[in-house]
């Protein structure tokens, strides 16, 4: 029988969750069950799926955001906490530096993209302005 990358991941999450003292067994039983199907190529998506399900059963919520230069750790700890009073979740935030983010960030998380860069904010008002 074919299992989906889907369904590795939550049979994975289930067994580590039900069985925290075994998680070296559990894990050497389920790289086994991958070799033995042909599937260790898909590690990677279904490692992903599963932390998915974790960050889904703990309320969190990955966000990327590229800026064009470093951020402080004060400026880091109150974009996480403005971002998790608005979308009433825990945030897991990783900030990349982009040189090619003159100003502003570009923000992703699940299936949402958000240009708040410099360069979309004038392209938005030369657009305008052609009208």
């Amino acid at each position: 029988m074919k299992y989906t990358n889907a369904q590795y991941a939550t049979a994975l999450y289930a067994a580590l969750k039900e069985k925290k003292a075994e998680e070296g067994a559990v894990l050497t039983h389920f790289v086994a069950e991958l070799r033995k199907a042909r599937k260790m190529r898909e590690l990677p998506r279904i490692l992903e799926k599963m932390q998915k399900l974790d960050d889904e059963a703990h309320g969190v919520i990955r966000v990327r955001m590229s800026t064009g230069k470093h951020l402080s750790e004060s400026a880091e700890t109150h974009i996480k906490k403005e971002l998790a009073d608005t979308l009433g979740k825990k945030i897991a935030l990783t900030v990349d530096v982009d040189a090619a983010v003159l100003g502003g960030a570009k923000l992703r998380y699940a299936d949402t993209s958000v240009n708040a860069t410099a360069r979309e904010t004038l392209k938005q008002i030369q657009e305008t302005l052609t009208k």
